[in-house]
This record gives structure tokens, C-alpha cells and sequence, in this order.
């Protein structure tokens, strides 16, 4: 019978991490999974270190060449055997009870398509990242950024299935994030209000090696998303909705006044669509740009 989870953990020449995060998922109180484990040409000590162990939940495959992260991930679903697909990177650590709580709430919850869970960053930053609970306040946070961890989601495979989704190529270093504002028109979305993975942030990582490229491509998912109202920004606008982000504006008048015009026609459009909760707009808006330092 195929295991109820699969693991979803890409490898490149993550060797000085990686025992840490394989160990992490062997010894998970839940146990039956399959940790679908793919090594995308790793030149280091990489698949020695995998192939030490010798659990039998443990499937790795070799791509035959260097394919990228979404290429591989994308390669990992269509391989993967489990009803849920759990994501794990390289140099992370999950916490024992992450696939028992996780899997414990989409049985319970069967309008749920993507769970994911609180964590706390450590290594060169430490902090927990504030993300809300509630599949309404996801949605509209959605506009203003990625507010589900990627290596913390648990996510039904069916969703994907069903609406042919998979990681986009022309979104590189926000393949996620996209991709959550695609899978949010089909199903809903939580965060388990508990941290259940320590997230590690070092120099080497994509999000720091390739800054621009990721802003330009967050540019992108950013109208893509707004366009869901039937509002299409202009590149003006979305230069101030980055900034905001950003939080680059401080204390000044005529920018603040710009973008309360921008959000003003954000919550116009979604009178007419209602494609997100009004409240949860509102709650956002307000909290992520009014008040940017203090929400909850």
C-alpha cells in the first residue's frame, strides 16, 4: 500500500546540514511515510551521506543532470506514492511531532489543501515569523507576501492533481509563493499556531545569493494576484506596494497618501469580485501597512 505522507526533500551538495535535517524526518513519531529524497547531481559528500542509512523509507533517485530546484521539485511530485506531500530542505530541522500534527489536521479538516506550521528562523537571523492561522487572513496576506514556510507545508496531492498545478520555472527563487497564490482559488489554507521546524539561515542560501532576481519575479506574482479583483496596477503602483512591503516609506506624506489611494482601489475591486473576505482585506491592509510594526 502507498504511505499515507511523502517527504519531499530535494539534495545539492548539501553535505554539511544534512545528516541534521535526514535524522530530523527518520525519527518523526508518525511513521508511515516514504522520504522521496532526489539528489540533483550533488558533487560533494552529499550521497554518501543519504546513502549511510539504510531505513527503507528512504527513496533516492538521481536526476541525470543538474535540473534546478522547481524542476526537481516538480520532478517530486509526479513521483511521489503518498495521498500528502510533506516538503523538508536540506539544512533544516523538523521538529519529532511536525508529520503527526500536520497529518492529524488535514484528516480532521478535509477542505484543507495546504498546512503549514509556525517556525523559528536561527543561524546568521533568528526570529519566529508572525503567520495568522486563518485561510481568509492567508489570502489576503498573499498580497503583500509568502506567509506559508515552504519547507513547513503539508500539502494534499489531489489539489494538485485535480487543477494541474506544479511549480513555475519563470518564478525562480519565489516558486512557492506563486504557487500558493494559485493553489488559494481551489482550496483552503492554515498555519498550525506551533513551531514545529527550525528554519536555518546562512549565507549560501538561494534567497541570498539571488536578491534580484527574486524582487523582480515577486514584482510579477504581485500583479498576477492583484489581477484576481479584475484590477490590473500599473508599474507605478506596483512600485509603491513594494515599497510598503519594504517598508521603505517611513514617515512620508505624499508616498503614504499614493498607496492609501492604491489600497482604496484594491478594496473597491474586491467589492465587485469578492474574490477575498472583506474583513480579512480590511484587517489587512491596516495592519500590514498602517500599522506595520504592531499586527497580530
Amino acid at each position: 500500500m502507498n504511505p499515507e505522507i511523502t517527504v519531499l526533500m530535494p539534495v545539492y551538495n548539501s553535505e554539511k546540514y544534512l545528516k541534521e535535517s535526514i535524522e530530523s524526518i527518520l525519527n518523526q513519531t508518525f511513521k508511515d511515510f516514504e522520504f522521496l529524497i532526489l539528489n540533483d547531481g550533488s558533487t560533494d559528500q552529499s550521497v554518501n551521506i543519504i546513502e549511510s542509512y539504510s531505513d527503507s523509507r528512504i527513496r533516492l533517485i538521481h536526476n541525470e543532470q543538474n535540473l534546478g530546484l522547481i524542476s526537481t521539485l516538480n520532478r517530486g511530485i509526479d513521483l511521489s506514492q503518498g495521498k500528502y506531500i510533506a516538503r523538508m530542505d536540506s539544512d533544516d530541522i523538523s521538529f519529532p511531532e511536525r508529520l503527526e500534527k500536520q497529518f492529524k489536521l488535514m484528516e480532521e479538516k478535509k477542505d484543507i489543501g495546504i498546512c503549514g506550521t509556525l517556525f523559528q528562523v536561527f543561524g546568521k537571523h533568528n526570529y519566529i515569523p508572525n503567520h495568522p492561522e486563518n485561510t481568509e487572513l492567508i489570502k489576503a496576506y498573499l498580497i503583500f507576501g509568502c506567509y506559508i514556510g515552504h519547507p513547513t507545508i503539508m500539502i494534499r496531492k489531489s489539489i494538485l492533481e485535480q487543477h494541474d498545478l506544479k511549480y513555475d520555472d519563470n518564478f525562480k527563487h519565489a516558486e512557492d509563493y506563486e504557487l500558493w497564490t494559485r493553489v488559494i482559488k481551489y482550496s483552503k489554507f492554515t498555519n498550525i499556531q506551533e513551531i514545529l521546524l527550525h528554519y536555518r539561515s546562512h549565507d549560501s542560501q538561494i534567497c541570498q545569493k539571488f536578491t534580484q532576481i527574486q524582487s523582480q519575479n515577486l514584482r510579477k506574482i504581485h500583479f498576477n494576484y492583484l489581477k484576481n479583483l479584475g484590477f490590473e496596477p500599473s508599474e507605478n503602483e506596483i512600485g509603491i506596494h513594494n515599497a510598503v512591503i519594504e517598508q521603505r516609506y517611513k514617515d512620508d506624506i505624499s508616498f503614504k497618501e499614493k498607496a492609501r489611494i492604491l489600497y482604496n482601489k484594491i478594496i473597491d475591486a474586491n467589492k465587485k469580485t469578492g474574490f477575498f473576505d472583506e474583513k480579512a482585506l480590511d484587517f489587512t491592509i491596516k495592519s500590514l501597512f498602517y500599522n506595520p510594526y504592531n499586527y497580530n
